[in-house]
């Protein structure tokens, strides 16, 4: 429990300072930018480059967190698994009989799996969830997850947030990943 608990915190450390860094962005001032024009040598001659300031992108202003008032009420406890394996490679793989078992201690302590949608709605909009939601992420596209969370959640018919990291889909270097098939 206490790794689910650091991770979780080690996720919303990442956020906040992907926050803190926008905000930086934000109050900085115009940078330099590379621009054509003629040079002043020969009205013949091909333009050079010079320095104009021009204004850096910021992302759009929004206060931080843009949280319903009635999203404020509900803590959402979310689960967060890498690999799958019978045989686990690293403190932060499970086992299938373990993830089995977190699946029926799920279903017997009446906690409702719920999307990522419902979990995004209920944010901005205040929209109502199930009793005792919770959301289960999967990350990383180990072939695992596939043949053995996957057919778990069907089981349970539990719904789930898959990330899948596109540039390593199907590789086999390292901890093999899942493919588009």
């Amino acid at each position: 429990m206490r790794k689910v608990i650091l991770w979780i915190v080690l996720l919303l450390l990442g956020i906040g300072i992907a926050v803190g860094i926008a905000s930086v962005f934000q109050d900085e001032k115009p940078v330099a930018e590379v621009s054509q024009v003629p040079s002043s040598a020969s009205t013949t001659a091909a333009a050079s480059p010079s320095i104009s300031p021009s204004p850096k992108p910021t992302l759009p202003a929004a206060s931080f967190p843009n949280i319903s008032p009635n999203a404020r009420q509900l803590d959402i406890p979310i689960i967060m698994y890498h690999d799958v394996k019978v045989i686990k490679d690293v403190d932060w793989d499970i086992t299938p009989d373990r993830l089995a078992a977190h699946l029926q201690t799920i279903q017997e302590k009446g906690l409702t799996p719920i999307t990522l949608d419902q979990l995004v709605s209920h944010l901005q909009t205040g929209a109502m969830l199930p009793p005792k939601p919770i959301l289960l992420t999967f990350d990383d596209n180990y072939l695992g997850e596939y043949q053995y969370a996957f057919p778990l959640l069907k089981l349970y018919n539990y719904p789930a947030v898959w990330s899948v990291h596109t540039h390593y889909v199907g590789s086999q270097a390292g901890k093999p990943k899942a493919t588009w098939e």
